[in-house]
């Protein structure tokens, strides 16, 4: 899916809404150990820290995959927080992280 450069990042889901129709989500969030160079990456402790795991599947009213997240953050630092009013008030649902 190609999107128009001259969309403000802050009109993009308004923008996907108009042409796709009412938005959907569906988050999971878990927690692993940590592999391959992710200690390095994340700047974790080797050993005993689990990495937290945030996906996020965006999908248009017909079920078509429209967007994909992943977040990959040292569950020792970070907590996922997800907040959805979109039903109810029109607003986006989000997904953050906090420190």
């Amino acid at each position: 899916m190609e999107i128009d450069s001259e969309i403000e990042p802050e009109d993009y889901y308004a923008h996907l809404e108009r042409t796709y129709g009412p938005l959907r989500w569906i988050t999971s969030v878990h927690t692993q150990m940590p592999y391959g160079e992710t200690y390095e990456d994340l700047n974790m402790e080797p050993i005993g820290t689990p990495l937290l795991l945030v996906r996020r599947l965006m999908l248009s009213k017909d079920g078509r995959p429209l967007e994909f997240t992943e977040i990959e953050a040292p569950g020792d630092r970070f907590e996922a927080a997800a907040a959805s009013e979109h039903d109810q008030a029109g607003s986006d649902g989000q997904v953050s992280l906090r420190v």
